[in-house]
């Protein structure tokens, strides 16, 4: 049972969680389908870097070498991309943000004993229901008026 409280302190999390989908879908519609994958795959290195700077959770320097073929990788990928455009790039990385911040968020909140009892299946999907509720208004500000 969640009081009003733990829906507070899981709102955050799930306004990452929106915010990661919908900078994703922007990503993609903007860009070719490809090229936001290529981008969003870069995500580690947003983890890595948002938990070091906010937990100040330092890895080892090998976690930080694993990365390296990663942004090889992507940044190669982004080279060859032929339907490269900025905003594309500026969405999916907004994206990998967001998914970073919602990881640090919740993990403040998983170490509390009612998120243990609620457990992870629970919640993801109260997490979930978080993020339909931050979404919907941007449904309605930007698709009713299309329709």
């Amino acid at each position: 049972e969640l009081t009003a409280e733990n829906w507070k302190e899981l709102a955050p999390v799930g306004l990452f969680a929106s915010l990661s989908h919908a900078f994703s879908v922007l990503s993609m519609a903007v860009g070719a389908v490809s090229f936001g994958q290529i981008v969003k795959a870069g995500e580690p290195v947003f983890a890595a870097a948002t938990n070091a700077l906010l937990l100040k959770d330092i890895d080892h320097p090998m976690v930080y070498a694993a990365l390296l073929p990663i942004i090889g990788g992507v940044g190669l990928a982004s080279l060859k991309e032929l339907s490269f455009t900025w905003t594309a790039l500026i969405a999916a990385s907004a994206a990998n943000q967001a998914a970073a911040l919602k990881n640090v968020v919740s993990k403040g909140v998983m170490g509390k004993p009612w998120a243990k009892a609620l457990g992870p299946q629970n919640t993801y999907a109260v997490v979930t229901i978080l993020a339909l509720l931050f979404t919907l208004p941007m449904v309605l500000l930007f698709d009713v008026k299309d329709a």
